[in-house]
């Protein structure tokens, strides 16, 4: 509906709106004159929402969204396509693997660590040791530092924040222990500080970390995995760590199936 003010002007309102809408070009069914009925919406310059296309403007949208998605999941999948044909990453990924499982073997734990994201991905993996990955088996032992707030928030408070991880590695590692350091740009420096304590323990370690090889973290770890250089988004790169940490624990539970 289309609505004109001005009756003070003298003017013949329906024959200057009629007038008005028809330039315009805008259909209509009617003109009320006067005040309309309280229920009548009033949307100047409007048009009857029969006349829009609102079909063509949907499935426009949809295929942005669309488009946005597959764009997203090509990414990925070329990504897994990468790592699929690296023989070196592959061999890197299986022997870490077996060496976790010798770790549990003989008494020892995996001890997971990381910030943000990666933290989230510690406590994953922590999670499938303990609990189970795709199979019925013992509880294996993986543990995620940090997870206590109240020791967090402590050592923060007390020592800074670089050393939540590095205090709390010193109180609870024993020497049969595995240091699995997460980090997606390799510069954090509560991982850097938590490495260079591993090495002065004797807890050996390595690193899953981002493409760069040369990061601070890269040349501190006894070893590290790094993704492909495609996975040039933090998000990619731990959509690539967890599936590597899934396949170290599957490769982990073999001896205890």
């Amino acid at each position: 509906m289309f609505t004109a003010r001005g009756s003070t002007t003298k003017k013949d309102w329906y024959e200057f709106t009629f007038n008005q809408l028809t330039n315009w070009g805008l259909k209509f069914h009617k003109l009320i004159t006067g005040k309309p009925e309280a229920d009548l919406f009033i949307d100047d310059k409007a048009i009857n929402h029969n006349d829009w296309n609102w079909g063509k403007v949907l499935n426009e949208q949809y295929d942005k969204d669309d488009e946005k998605v597959r764009k997203y999941l090509t990414k990925v999948s070329e990504s897994f396509q990468v790592i699929t044909h690296d023989s070196k990453l592959i061999s890197e990924i299986t022997l870490l693997g077996k060496k976790l499982g010798k770790v549990i073997v003989n008494g020892g734990k995996v001890i997971f660590a990381g910030n943000g994201g990666s933290f989230a991905d510690s406590q994953h993996l922590a999670a499938e040791f303990i609990s189970k990955l795709n199979v019925d088996r013992n509880p294996l032992p993986g543990i995620a530092l940090g997870t206590n707030s109240s020791s967090s928030t402590a050592i923060g408070n007390d020592y800074g924040f670089e050393s939540i991880f590095s205090r709390e590695l010193e109180a609870i590692c024993n020497k049969n222990d595995f240091l699995i350091a997460i980090s997606t740009s390799g510069e954090s420096q509560n991982i850097l500080k938590l490495l260079e304590k591993s090495k002065s323990l004797g807890i050996p370690n390595t690193l899953l970390t981002g493409p760069n090889k040369n990061s601070k973290a890269a040349t501190l770890a006894d070893s590290f995995i790094n993704t492909p250089s495609i996975c040039d988004t933090t998000a990619e790169i731990q959509q690539m760590h967890i599936t590597i940490g899934h396949i170290l624990c599957d490769y982990a539970q073999q001896q205890f199936i």
